[in-house]
């Protein structure tokens, strides 16, 4: 069964306030994950079977992948402009780095 509504402080794990996956909600194909980052601070996914985008709902983020390196665009809030977002292929290894709430969907 598709759950279409995770309540405040239910859907996150492991340094993300936010970490669904496409099979935790029982949907077909998209998850969204949200990490908080303080200044300084990087994470590293793998992205297996599964693109994703990730795109700062707030603050600016540096996205690395294998030898290519983004600085992405951020804004003060999801409310507060449009952010830039970089694109990750399946099977990459991809260090976010930056701060803010970030989302990889």
């Amino acid at each position: 069964m598709q759950q279409l509504f995770f309540p405040h402080g239910t859907a996150g794990s492991d340094g993300a306030s936010v970490a669904v996956t496409a099979e935790s909600a029982g949907w077909a194909f998209s998850g969204l994950t949200v990490l908080m980052l303080a200044e300084g601070d990087s994470r590293v996914i793998a992205t297996g079977d599964t693109e994703v985008a990730v795109l700062p709902l707030s603050g600016t983020c540096r996205v690395e992948i294998e030898h290519h390196r983004f600085d992405v665009d951020g804004r003060e809030g999801v409310f507060q402009g449009i952010a830039g977002f970089a694109y990750a292929p399946i099977d990459a290894e991809v260090r976010i780095s930056g701060s803010g709430e970030i989302a990889v969907c």
